[in-house]
């Protein structure tokens, strides 16, 4: 399980949560605010309960390189006219 907030002064229940299922070690987390600081803590969830969170971790969201959505190959590059 995954738990990440921008405030990292809220208590771990009010953290936004993402599960990540089976023996997957990664996982991505999706609709971020960019230029945003956030802050992530991991914990696991096995037959005999929880384990203890991890310790903080910061990172800062960037703007992704290619808006989502964009095709490149559906793109049509248009040459500019010149001007007289």
């Amino acid at each position: 399980m995954v738990l990440y907030t921008q405030n990292p002064e809220l208590p771990a229940e009010e953290w936004q949560v993402k599960s990540v299922a089976g023996p997957n070690t990664l996982t991505t987390l999706t609709n971020l605010t960019v230029n945003v600081t956030y802050h992530v803590r991991v914990q696991a969830l096995n037959s005999v309960g929880y384990s203890p969170l991890s310790s903080n971790i910061v990172f800062y969201s960037k703007p992704t390189a290619v808006s989502p959505g964009f095709n490149p190959s559906s793109s049509v590059a248009k040459q500019a006219k010149p001007t007289s």
